[in-house]
């Protein structure tokens, strides 16, 4: 027996056996094994960010579709004064959502020195990563990674996501999370596919705009609480003696002398821009497809430059110098425009490549499925009937009309000899005997024994 990664559980030997014989690793915290505590008494607010994201347990009527989704709520905590200070809703975790994510923390209360995050692909890829160009180097935020299979590493973000979200979930109708009422669930579920499939949109689910008008107002609500991890003191309005709420814990510090690294305004925009590296030809840049052109960079033909990008807009990129030595973007040259030698007359924006391509890929597969179901449909209609024989002594030679001989007049028989039914004879079925007893006497009663 060994426990389980809470310390408490019991797992039998036979998971383990089946790990072994599937090669399958686990991680475990054995019993009485030491462990360190980690503690911020003499850290300052915006040291440590720390991110995470977790998959609402409630339907959210999409903005675009307006069908039922369960939103990805990517959630920015200070370590010190377990503030959030900046979150971001998306309907999955990937690098726009941490970037949006992490914008919104460092303009709203500054900029971290180191970001402790988990190995997800929304953390580590060349948006957030690369030497050039790269979020981190270009904000000088150092970044982290908690150890893999070991969530008690991100204890301080894991806990708030479900004491914040997960209560905000329960207040909503459209709650499914494990601890729901069955019936009710059932009940609101068959609610809302029957209303989309006749209106397209159900009352039942929340708005997008509603969803993120409840979001702020918890994270409001959160960070105005008292929280137990932080330092007691006594309550002004009260007398007691009560721990400090994030806020309260952040002014705190802010009147010990702590100020913020803050983002200037007028670079706000640009500061949280992705950046990759291309080559100018003939007063022209390339990105995502598209040709974006301006008069300046004429005099940069041939030459590497950084193209800034913005996932929302596909009508312009930001063009600026690459300082080699730096490895980061210099000068702005300029604002170059969509036009001119396009492949299409739309600019393609990041976001809007990536909704066609899952359509295509949708697309596709109900193509796949349609050949299957037509091929499975025409292989059944197109089994060859066998030709019958006909017998040979069926003779299917027209008639001529000069051999046509003259049929004998029909005998009818006698009145008193007309078949005549009784009621019990009408039950009988049509064209059949019941028996060959019953038959016999018939016969002998109706036509004699002729």
């Amino acid at each position: 027996m060994i426990v389980s990664d809470n310390g408490t559980e019991l797992t039998s030997n036979a998971i383990l056996r089946r790990c072994a014989e599937h090669r399958i690793e686990w991680h475990y915290i054995a019993p009485g094994k030491a462990y360190v505590t980690r503690t911020t008494e003499d850290m300052w607010p915006t040291t440590i960010y720390t991110a995470d994201g977790k998959t609402f347990d409630a339907e959210i009527a999409d903005p675009v579709t307006k069908r039922a989704i369960r939103p990805e709520i990517t959630t920015v905590l200070d370590v010190v004064t377990r503030k959030i200070v900046g979150i971001a809703l998306s309907r999955s975790e990937n690098q726009k959502a941490v970037a949006e994510a992490l914008r919104n923390s460092c303009c709203g209360s500054g900029i971290p020195a180191v970001f402790y995050v988990d190995r997800g692909p929304g953390y580590r890829n060349k948006a957030m990563d690369a030497d050039v160009g790269g979020l981190m180097g270009r904000l000088g935020i150092t970044k982290m990674h908690a150890a893999p299979y070991d969530s008690q590493a991100k204890g301080r973000i894991e806990r708030p996501n479900a004491t914040v979200w997960d209560t905000l979930a329960k207040r909503l109708p459209t709650y499914i999370g494990k601890d729901r009422d069955k019936e009710a669930g059932d009940k609101v579920h068959k609610i809302t596919r029957k209303q989309l499939k006749e209106f397209g949109e159900s009352r039942l689910l929340p708005s997008w705009e509603d969803f993120v008008r409840l979001c702020e107002a918890m994270v409001a609500e959160y960070n105005d609480l008292p929280h137990r991890g932080l330092p007691k003191f006594q309550d002004p309005d009260t007398g007691k003696t009560r721990h400090m709420t994030p806020n309260e814990c952040w002014a705190a510090h802010v009147s010990n002398g702590f100020e913020a690294v803050e983002v200037d305004p007028g670079e706000a925009d640009d500061l949280f821009r992705p950046y990759e590296i291309r080559t100018a030809r003939r007063a022209q840049v390339q990105w995502n497809g598209n040709f974006y052109f301006d008069q300046d960079l004429e005099a940069y033909h041939e030459e590497k430059v950084m193209v800034g990008y913005d996932y929302h807009q596909a009508d312009k990129v930001w063009v600026r110098e690459f300082d080699a030595e730096s490895g980061q973007p210099g000068r702005l040259i300029c604002v170059a425009r969509f036009g001119g030698n396009s492949e299409r007359y739309i600019p393609l924006s990041y976001e809007q490549k990536s909704i066609e391509d899952r359509a295509k890929g949708r697309l596709r597969r109900l193509d796949d499925k349609r050949i299957e179901v037509e091929a499975e449909r025409d292989g059944l209609l197109q089994i060859e009937a066998q030709r019958d024989e006909v017998a040979d002594f069926i003779d299917l030679s027209p008639i001529q009309p000069e051999t046509v001989e003259a049929f004998a007049p029909i005998e009818l028989p006698h009145p008193s000899r007309a078949v005549r039914f009784s009621p019990r004879m009408r039950n009988w079925p049509r064209g059949r005997w019941r028996t060959r007893t019953t038959f016999r006497r018939t016969r002998s009663r109706f036509c004699g024994n002729a």
